[in-house]
């Protein structure tokens, strides 16, 4: 009786296992986030869509490993969050699409 519990938890801890490794992404490609800091908004008070100057910006980047898609202007991440800063928003390119560049 012992041995079948013994079984019944290392063939369920293997399928869950197992399970997890196949579910999991092995390699992220097109991973997208708007976290990559570009510069400061200098205009912010003074532009009616400062969003707008920072999506042009980024835009205008042009990068290997990244397709930039977006702008955004928020508060920077240091202690005094003016002025804010503009943070690119990007999309990782595959290998695939890399290599044709």
């Amino acid at each position: 009786m012992g041995s079948l519990r013994l079984s019944t938890v290392v063939v369920s801890t293997v399928v869950v296992c197992l399970s997890i490794l196949l579910l999991s992404p092995t390699e992220v490609e097109g991973r997208e986030t708007c976290d990559k800091p570009y510069s400061i908004c200098w205009f912010w008070p003074f532009f009616s869509d400062s969003d707008a100057y920072c999506r042009e910006s980024c835009l205008k980047v042009k990068d290997e490993k990244y397709e930039y898609y977006d702008g955004q202007c928020r508060p920077a991440r240091s202690a005094l969050p003016l002025p804010p800063e503009c943070f690119c928003c990007v999309r990782e390119r595959s290998r695939a699409e890399i290599e044709s560049i």
